[in-house]
C-alpha cells in the first residue's frame, strides 16, 4: 500500500481527541456531502479511499474507553431511605415445599397416595401402579419425591431400592440421588443405615463425590459416632479428586475436638488455611469451645488473632462459645468487655449468652454485676428463659445474696410480668439451697411444702438439699419424714442422695443415728453393714478393704470420694475405734481417691485439703506428719518449707474448714502459721517442724485426738503418734522412754515393710508384636523379670486382639492383679500387688494414658510412640515412683516435667 501524505497524518490523532477538535486545538472543518462525492468519483480509480487508508493505523490504537459490548440499561430509581437487600442474606428465605413445586403437580396424586401408606410400608406396589414399565420416573421426578419423602428415612430407603430394582438403563442411577437418600438418613440421625447405604454407593460403582463424604461426616457427627467420622475423612483424602469444603472442613474439626484431639484440630486448621479455606463462624465457635474447655487462653487469643486476619467479625454462637471459653479459663474481666463489644457492635444477645455471662459472675463471685445484668435486662427486654432465672438463682446461692434471690424469685411467681418465666422445680430447688445454705431450715421446708401443693413435683435434688439441711439443724426426725414421703411418691433415692443421709449420720447423735441408719438400710444396706463394721473392733483391714471396694464399685465416680469423707467423720464423731479412720484414709488413697492432696516439690511440700471434710482434714494431717516421720527416720531429704492449704472460700455461708484445722493445729501445737501473702494457708520450716516432731515423740503431755471431733477416742497404736500420758514411763539414762514407745516403733517399721510389698510391681509398653517398648519393676527380682515378659505379652497376644481402644482387661492370681490395654498401637501391662488391685490399677492405667495421649496428642503409633519416648519416661515416673502411685493428676505432671531434660531411647 503507497504511503500516506504528510497532510492526512493529522486524522490518526481523531481516536485520542475529543471530537470537534485537533489536537491543536483548531476547530475541525467538515467536507460537504458534494465535495465528498465528487472528489470520491473523481479519484476512485487513481487511490485509495480515506477509509482504507486508515485501516491499518485502526488495527495498532487502544480506545482510551472500553468499548461497550451492550447498550447500558435504562436508569433504575432506588429508594434511598430502603436499601437494596443483599443477594446472601442473613435470615434464610423460606424454603418452598417440593409440593408445591410447579414440576411436582403430575406427581400429587402419588404424594397423596404415599401419604396414606404407614411409615414402614413398602412403596413398590404404589410405584409400580404409577410409572408403569414402559414409562419410569425421570430422574427429576425422583428427586423431587426424595426431597418429598424426606422426614420419612424408611420410605426413601423403599423409593430408593425400587428404583434400584429397576431394569437396567430403564433409570440410571447417579450419585445425586443417593446424596438425597443420605441427607434423608442424616436427618433421621439413623448412622447404621447411612453407612451402608455408602458401602452400596461404593460396590455399585456409583462414584462418591463431596457432597457424599460431606453429608456422611456431618451425619456421624450428628450421631456422635467421632471415630467412624474420622474413618470416612481419611478416606475422602485417599480418594482421587475429592476435597474437602467448607462445611466438612467445620464438621471434621468439631469433630477432632471432641475426641479431645487438640493438635490434630490444629494441623487440620493450618493445612486447610493453606489451601484457601476461609473458616466460617462455625469453625471459629469449634475452636473457642474446644481451648475453653482446655483452658487455654493462649488458644482463645489464637482464635480473636485469626478472625481478625481473616476478616470475619463474630455473629451471636461465635460470640457465645468465647464467652463460656473465657468463663471456664477463668477470665471474667475479658468475658464482660467482650460483652461489651459485642453489644457495641450490635449483635443482639440471646438467653444463651445472658446465661453464660452469669455463670461467669457467678464462679468469679461477682453478684451484683450479674444482678445489674438482671436489671439492664429488664429496661433493654431482652429476652430470658427458665434457665437464665435459675442460673441467677444458683449465682445467689454461691455468693450468699438471699435478699435478691428472694425479689427474682417473687417476680417469677408475678402473673402480671409476661416476660419473666415462671418458676419450675430448678427455680424452687435453687430457692431451697439458699434458706438451706443460710441455715434457714423453716424456709426451707416451707418453700419445699409449697412447691408441693402448686404441683411442681419435686426432684431428688430437692429432696437431698431438703434433707441435708434438716440434718444440719439437727432436725433429724423431719428429714426422716421427708425421705419417707419422697420414698412413698416412688422416689429412687441415688448415690449422692445416699451420700447426704451418711452426713447426717455424722451429724447424729444417740438414737437420731439408729434412725438414720435404719432409713439407710431400705436403699443401700452395704453401707450400713460397713458402719457396723467401722465400729467392731474385732473387725480386720482386709475385711474393711473388700467391704469398702465393693461399695465404691457400684457408686459413682463423682461420689466416692464424698463417701469416705462422711465414713471418715463418721469414725471420728462417734468414738469407733481410732485407729478406723486412719485406715480408711489409707484406703481411700490407694485407691486414688486422695492422690491430689500431696505435692512434693525440692524446695516445699504442701498439703491440699481443700477437697476433704473436717474429719477426714485432721486425719489427713495427722498420717502426714507420720510420713514425715518416717522419712526424717530414715535419714531421707526434706524441703524447707511445709505448708497446710485449705482454701479460702468467699462463699457467705462456707463453714470455715480454715478456721478448723487452725484451731486441730492450735490443739496439738503443730508451728504452723498463718501464712501472710496467701489466704487459707499455713507455713512451717524445716526446723520448726523437726523440733516440733521431737518433742511430741519424747513429751507425755500431749493429747491424742482433739476433743470435739472424738469425745470417747481411746488411744491406739494407729493412730497419730503423740504420746499419752496414760503410759507408764521407763526410766533409764536419764531420758524418758515408754516400753508401749519402743514396741510402736518396731511396729511401725513391720509395716512400712509390708507396704513395700504392697506396691505396682511392674509396668510394661510393648508394640503388636510383642517388642517391649519400656518397662519399669518394682521389687520383682531380676531373675523373674523375662518370665513376666514373657507372660505379659503372651497373655496380651491372646487377648487384645480386636479389643477397643482404652478397654481396660483384667486378670489376676490370689493376691497379684493385672489391668492391661492397648492406646492406639501400643500395649500397657501394669501388675499390682495386694492393696493395689484391679481397681486402684484401674487408676493408675488411666493416669498413665492421659498423660500419653497428652505428650503424643493423640492415641499414639509405635513410630510417634518412640518420637516422644523421653517425655513419656518422665511421665511415668512421675506418675509411679518405687512402685507407689504419686500423682494422677494430668496439668500436675506436665508442669513437674517440664523443666526436666528427656530421656534419650
Amino acid at each position: 500500500m503507497a504511503p500516506l501524505p504528510a497532510a492526512a497524518a493529522a486524522p490518526a490523532f481523531l481516536f485520542l481527541s475529543p471530537p470537534g477538535k485537533l489536537p491543536g486545538g483548531k476547530p475541525r472543518l467538515k467536507p460537504s456531502c458534494a465535495a465528498s462525492t465528487s472528489s470520491s468519483s473523481s479519484s476512485s480509480s487513481s487511490s485509495p479511499s480515506l477509509a482504507e487508508q486508515l485501516e491499518p493505523l485502526s488495527r495498532r490504537l487502544l480506545h482510551g474507553k472500553p468499548t461497550p459490548t451492550q447498550h447500558a440499561p435504562e436508569p433504575t430509581w432506588v429508594n434511598p431511605s430502603k436499601p437494596k437487600p443483599t443477594v446472601l442474606s442473613l435470615r434464610r428465605h423460606r424454603r418452598r415445599s417440593p409440593s408445591s413445586h410447579p414440576s411436582s403437580a403430575p406427581l400429587q396424586p402419588l404424594l397423596r397416595a404415599i401419604r396414606a401408606l404407614p411409615d414402614a410400608a413398602d412403596l413398590a406396589p404404589t410405584l409400580h401402579d404409577f410409572f408403569p414399565p414402559a414409562s419410569p420416573p425421570s430422574t427429576s421426578d425422583a428427586l423431587l419425591l426424595l426431597n418429598y419423602l424426606h422426614p420419612s428415612w424408611r420410605k426413601s430407603l423403599s423409593l430408593l431400592c425400587w428404583l434400584r430394582a429397576l431394569p437396567d438403563g430403564a433409570f440410571p442411577l447417579d450419585t445425586i440421588v443417593f446424596n438425597v437418600a443420605l441427607k434423608s438418613l442424616r436427618a433421621a440421625r439413623q448412622w447404621p443405615q447411612a453407612e451402608r447405604l455408602a458401602l452400596d454407593m461404593l460396590a455399585s460403582g456409583v462414584p462418591l463425590d463431596n457432597i457424599t463424604y460431606s453429608t456422611l461426616i456431618t451425619a456421624a457427627r450428628r450421631c456422635r459416632q467421632f471415630d467412624k467420622a474420622v474413618e470416612w475423612f481419611e478416606r475422602m483424602y485417599a480418594s482421587d479428586g475429592v476435597l474437602p469444603d467448607e462445611v466438612t472442613y467445620s464438621a471434621i474439626l468439631d469433630v477432632y475436638a471432641q475426641l479431645g484431639m487438640k493438635e490434630e484440630v490444629l494441623a487440620l486448621f493450618d493445612r486447610a488455611r493453606g489451601s484457601g479455606w476461609k473458616p466460617d463462624h462455625v469453625a471459629f465457635a469449634v475452636l473457642a469451645k474446644m481451648f475453653g474447655e482446655a483452658g487455654d487462653y493462649d488458644g482463645i487469643q489464637f482464635v480473636f488473632k485469626e478472625m481478625r486476619e481473616v476478616g470475619i467479625k463474630p455473629n451471636i454462637f461465635v460470640y457465645n462459645a468465647l464467652l463460656e471459653a473465657l468463663g471456664k479459663t477463668g477470665k471474667p474481666g475479658l468475658a464482660r468487655n467482650l460483652f461489651e463489644e459485642m453489644t457495641a457492635e450490635g449483635v443482639e444477645p440471646n438467653a444463651r449468652t445472658l446465661t453464660a455471662l452469669a455463670k461467669i459472675y457467678g464462679r468469679a463471685r461477682w453478684g451484683r454485676d450479674a444482678l445489674q445484668l438482671w436489671e439492664q435486662m429488664r429496661e433493654k427486654k431482652l429476652p430470658a428463659d427458665n434457665i437464665l432465672c435459675n442460673t441467677l438463682l444458683s449465682m445467689c446461692a454461691d455468693v450468699g445474696l438471699v435478699g435478691e434471690a428472694e425479689q427474682l424469685f417473687s417476680e417469677m411467681k408475678d402473673p402480671d410480668l409476661g416476660d419473666v418465666p415462671k418458676p419450675d422445680k430448678w427455680s424452687y430447688t435453687a430457692m431451697i439451697n439458699i434458706y438451706g445454705s443460710s441455715g434457714d431450715a423453716d424456709r426451707a421446708l416451707q418453700l419445699f411444702a409449697e412447691m408441693v401443693e402448686s404441683g411442681i413435683e419435686p426432684n431428688i435434688m430437692s429432696y437431698t438439699i431438703v434433707i441435708q439441711c434438716m440434718g444440719k439443724a439437727g432436725r433429724i426426725q423431719e428429714a426422716v419424714d421427708v425421705l419417707e414421703a419422697g420414698m412413698a411418691k416412688g422416689l429412687k433415692p441415688d448415690d449422692r442422695l445416699c451420700g447426704c443421709l451418711l452426713s447426717v449420720v455424722a451429724l447424729s447423735s444417740g438414737d437420731e443415728t439408729e434412725v438414720i441408719l435404719a432409713c439407710l438400710e431400705k436403699v443401700r444396706s452395704n453401707l450400713v453393714k460397713l458402719i457396723r463394721m467401722l465400729g467392731d473392733a474385732r473387725v480386720g483391714v482386709e475385711d474393711l478393704r473388700v467391704e469398702l471396694k465393693g461399695i465404691l464399685n457400684s457408686a459413682a465416680p463423682e461420689v466416692r470420694r464424698p463417701y469416705c469423707n462422711c465414713l471418715i467423720d463418721i469414725c471420728r464423731n462417734h468414738g469407733y475405734p481410732s485407729e478406723r479412720a486412719v485406715e480408711l484414709f489409707r484406703l481411700a488413697r490407694h485407691y486414688g481417691l486422695y492422690s491430689k492432696i500431696h505435692t512434693r516439690k525440692e524446695e516445699e511440700w504442701s498439703l491440699d485439703l481443700r477437697s476433704l471434710s473436717v474429719g477426714a482434714a485432721k486425719t489427713a494431717f495427722d498420717d502426714w506428719m507420720k510420713t514425715i516421720r518416717e522419712h526424717e527416720e530414715e535419714e531421707e531429704a526434706l524441703p524447707q518449707t511445709f505448708s497446710v492449704y485449705t482454701g479460702s472460700s468467699t462463699h457467705k455461708f462456707a463453714q470455715g474448714l480454715a478456721t478448723a484445722v487452725a484451731s486441730h493445729l492450735e490443739q496439738v501445737g503443730a508451728p504452723f502459721r498463718a501464712s501472710d501473702s496467701q489466704l487459707g494457708s499455713f507455713i512451717s520450716s524445716r526446723d520448726d517442724l523437726l523440733s516440733w516432731l521431737h518433742t511430741t515423740m519424747s513429751s507425755p503431755d500431749v493429747a491424742m485426738h482433739d476433743g470435739p471431733c472424738s469425745p470417747n477416742h481411746s488411744s491406739s497404736s494407729e493412730g497419730f503418734f503423740f504420746r499419752n500420758p496414760n503410759r507408764s514411763i521407763e526410766q533409764g539414762t536419764g531420758q524418758g522412754r515408754t516400753v508401749a514407745g519402743e514396741e510402736e516403733r518396731e511396729r511401725e517399721r513391720e509395716q512400712r515393710g509390708r507396704r513395700r510389698d504392697k506396691m505396682i510391681l511392674a509396668v510394661l509398653f510393648s508394640n503388636s508384636d510383642g517388642n517391649i517398648l519400656i518397662e519399669r519393676f518394682h521389687g520383682v527380682p531380676a531373675e523373674e523379670r523375662l518370665h513376666w515378659r514373657s507372660f505379659l505379652v503372651k497373655l496380651g497376644a491372646d487377648n487384645l486382639k480386636g479389643a477397643k481402644n482404652e478397654e481396660l482387661l483384667v486378670a489376676s492370681h490370689k493376691s497379684v492383679s493385672i489391668v492391661y490395654t492397648m492406646i492406639g498401637d501400643v500395649c500397657l501391662y501394669i501388675v499390682g500387688k495386694d492393696e493395689y488391685d484391679e481397681l486402684a490399677l484401674a487408676e493408675v492405667i488411666f493416669a498413665i494414658t492421659s498423660a500419653v495421649k497428652d505428650v503424643c496428642g493423640k492415641p499414639p503409633t509405635e513410630r510417634l510412640f518412640l518420637d516422644k519416648y523421653g517425655r513419656i519416661c518422665l511421665c511415668l515416673d512421675e506418675i509411679v515412683w518405687k512402685g507407689l502411685l504419686e500423682n494422677t493428676e494430668k496439668d500436675r505432671v506436665r508442669r513437674l516435667i517440664r523443666l526436666k531434660p528427656p530421656v534419650e531411647p
